[in-house]
């Protein structure tokens, strides 16, 4: 799994995980970005908020702790925490537990 990390003042780099999931902590408006098809991949909220953008969804999700969202379309997505939050990202079918 391969995404981008952003802070306010810019990309801070990008992740790379060999893991089928990976925990982030984010501190507040920092921006989480995925590109590519990662349709089915599971986003869950473990602290704080989460607002959710995907490609080609006029919907905007916005995650609580505890709150999940799966992505339903290719392309970008964007996680970015509203306060500090703590989010897991696991691939389709796996336990995010």
């Amino acid at each position: 799994m391969q995404s981008t990390v952003y802070s306010r003042s810019g990309m801070l780099g990008h992740l790379v995980s060999d893991s089928d999931r990976l925990e982030l902590s984010l501190l507040p408006r920092e921006l989480f970005k995925m590109s590519g098809d990662k349709r089915g991949l599971q986003i869950l909220c473990r602290r704080g908020k989460l607002w959710i953008t995907q490609a080609s969804d006029e919907k905007d999700h916005v995650l609580e702790a505890g709150e999940r969202f799966v992505v339903s379309r290719p392309g970008v997505v964007l996680v970015q925490s509203i306060g500090e939050g703590l989010m897991q990202v696991a691939s389709p079918g796996m336990s995010t537990c």
